[in-house]
């Protein structure tokens, strides 16, 4: 089960960690109405190295992100639940505040200095992650497939779930 912590701790744990071998993997995202391709996704970051970080986007970020409706869950309650899954080591809640956001996750990518960063597909995340890929050395990327079955009806996102629920 993972620890909430203030993101202020993450370089001193990482360094602890990277002295002890660990290799640290780093993920962030909405994780809105959890379901199972963000349990995919995590449980497949989680296999990329010993020690899984996930930062959590603020409310304002999914807003903006997202939909003015959005999120579903507070970012208190989606990074409790996250705290809860056996393979999430660490979750800290991401707040953009003060920085543009682009130089918010460049400046985490430096601070926590992970061995991994993975992503899912969604979106247009390859051209964020190469351009942050050439700002900071020594971090690999990794997109992640999180579709277990994408043309089953078993397959969900949370904008599908909203839908339906909504009978859209």
């Amino acid at each position: 089960m993972g620890y909430i912590f203030d993101k202020k701790l993450i370089p001193e744990i990482c360094s602890q960690l990277k002295s002890e071998y660990k290799r640290v993997v780093l993920t962030h995202g909405t994780f809105d109405l959890y379901h199972i391709g963000h349990s995919v996704f995590l449980n497949q970051s989680k296999k990329q190295g010993d020690i899984l970080f996930v930062g959590v986007e603020s409310d304002d970020r999914v807003k903006k992100l997202k939909d003015v409706k959005r999120p579903i869950i507070s970012a208190v309650n989606r990074a409790r639940i996250l705290s809860q899954l056996n393979f999430v080591d660490f979750v800290f809640q991401i707040d953009t505040r003060g920085l543009l956001n682009e130089d918010y996750y460049i400046d985490l990518y430096k601070r926590v200095s992970p061995d991994m960063v993975t992503y899912g597909r969604k979106f247009d995340y390859q051209k964020q992650y190469t351009k942050k890929k050439n700002l900071i050395k020594g971090v690999s990327y990794k997109q992640l497939d999180t579709d277990i079955a994408p043309s089953s009806e078993f397959y969900e996102s949370t904008t599908s779930i909203i839908n339906r629920i909504l009978n859209k």
